[in-house]
């Protein structure tokens, strides 16, 4: 098992297996292409959690970054806003 002070020079986010702050930043992204799509859709919060099947709270939480979320929830969304999984990260 690899300790911190193994690689004291190295920063923690370039460290083998780190990924410090890398996913925080894709749960932003995410939720800012959702909420955009749903947006110019002129969707609500709530048709598009009707239509993929998950809570209003937890849309509003996906869009605003404050969750991490399964590629099955995101595929659901994607489908409700009539896009492909793989546009919501382009």
């Amino acid at each position: 098992m690899t300790k911190d002070n193994d690689h004291p020079a190295t920063p923690p986010e370039r460290r083998p297996g780190a990924i410090a702050g890398k996913g925080k930043a894709l749960d932003r992204y995410l939720g800012n292409v959702i909420r955009d799509l749903r947006l110019k859709d002129k969707l609500t919060i709530a048709e598009v959690a009707a239509q993929a099947g998950i809570s209003r709270g937890m849309v509003s939480k996906i869009e605003n970054g404050q969750v991490s979320t399964s590629l099955e929830t995101l595929s659901r969304i994607s489908q409700a806003l009539g896009v492909s999984l793989s546009h919501l990260f382009r």
